[in-house]
């Protein structure tokens, strides 16, 4: 793990051939205009975008470009089911973002990523999220955390599975664990029809967020 200087404040390889990384926005909008080379059509988009959501945009795409470490801009486009993937690249890429952060993640494996700031909305809708099953094993000595942890976790497997219509609480499934540090490694899957898929989650507590991704255990590259 490699914790930066402002903006690019979290980068970390988690093998070979996946990369994670976080940026603070501090920029204004046309730091990142005059630094993504954007084409005519995805300039014209930016018109139509509310203030948050025209830096998430933006910051997300030039987190992804840095990562991507190439010379030129890689266009993000999605899928017929709103997935995100980089144009003319043969990777797999995932987008969060909350506040003033965003994450990327990409990956050869089928990955899904989730920034989350720390946030009482969490903790009261945990109830849709958390089967009875995972709530029996729940760390109570840091609920909050873990309610956290939760989220995050199903919200990047929902984004890795990447064809919508996942049940949080019926399609997938947190292992027990228990919080005693600010970087934890956890098991979880998904199951829904034929699909069937263990995860190897991966949570980084940066300050007040919550930064945590998915990534296939024994998926075929």
């Amino acid at each position: 793990t490699i914790y930066l200087s402002m903006p690019l404040i979290f980068k970390k390889h988690i093998n070979e051939s996946t990369i994670v990384g976080v940026w603070d926005i501090q920029e204004d909008v046309q730091f990142f205009i005059d630094n993504l080379n954007l084409s005519a059509s995805e300039y014209a988009g930016l018109k139509d975008m509310r203030n948050h959501r025209l830096f998430e945009w933006l910051s997300s795409r030039y987190l992804c470009h840095l990562l991507t470490g190439s010379e030129k801009r890689l266009t993000i486009i999605k899928d017929e089911y709103g997935k995100p993937f980089l144009k003319d690249k043969a990777v797999h890429i995932s987008l969060s973002h909350s506040k003033t952060r965003s994450a990327v993640i990409i990956s050869s494996k089928n990955v899904g990523i989730d920034i989350q700031k720390h946030e009482s909305k969490i903790c009261r809708i945990q109830h849709k999220f958390i089967s009875e099953n995972e709530k029996a094993f729940l760390d109570n000595n840091h609920l909050e955390e873990a309610y956290h942890i939760f989220w995050g976790t199903k919200e990047s497997m929902y984004k890795a599975y990447g064809k919508r219509k996942l049940a949080f609480k019926e399609h997938m499934y947190l292992y027990p664990f228990k919080i005693f540090q600010d970087q934890l490694e956890l098991k979880a899957w998904v199951r829904k029809d034929e699909f069937e898929q263990d995860y190897d989650v991966y949570v980084d507590k940066i300050e007040d967020f919550f930064l945590i991704y998915a990534i296939p255990d024994n998926e075929t590259e």
